[in-house]
């Protein structure tokens, strides 16, 4: 059975954390292996945050969009906002103070793609 789910919040922290809760809450009923629920837990607020404070810059007029595809064979996660981009995860830019999100989110999923201003995840089970 695969579980599809879009959505979007406006670029405020309250509203990335009232979506991260209502998701969450969804995803805990859905994915039944504690571990693997941990990690995408992480991994889509790492990307959340990420969207809403460093790439729309808390800027309420924009948007972060969250797609998911959960399948038995694969976790398909993509982030996107509507600022100017982010560096790839294996930049050394990266490594510095702010970019330990990202690097978190590298380490967690089995591919790690980054185009502009959209990260997709893909965890394979």
């Amino acid at each position: 059975m695969n579980y599809i789910y879009e959505g979007s919040f406006s670029s405020t922290m309250e509203e990335a954390h009232e979506f991260l809760t209502n998701l969450i809450k969804e995803l805990n009923i859905i994915v039944h292996n504690q571990e693997l629920f941990q990690d995408i837990r992480l991994i889509i607020s790492e990307l959340v945050v990420n969207g809403t404070l460093h790439g729309n810059l808390c800027d309420c007029s924009k948007q972060v969009f969250v797609r998911l595809n959960i399948s038995p064979k694969k976790i398909w996660i993509q982030v996107e906002d509507e600022g100017k981009g982010i560096l790839p995860c294996c930049s050394q830019e990266i490594l510095s103070e702010s970019g330990r999100g990202l690097k978190i989110v590298e380490h967690l999923s089995d591919s790690c793609n980054i185009d502009e201003n959209q990260i997709t995840v893909e965890i394979f089970q």
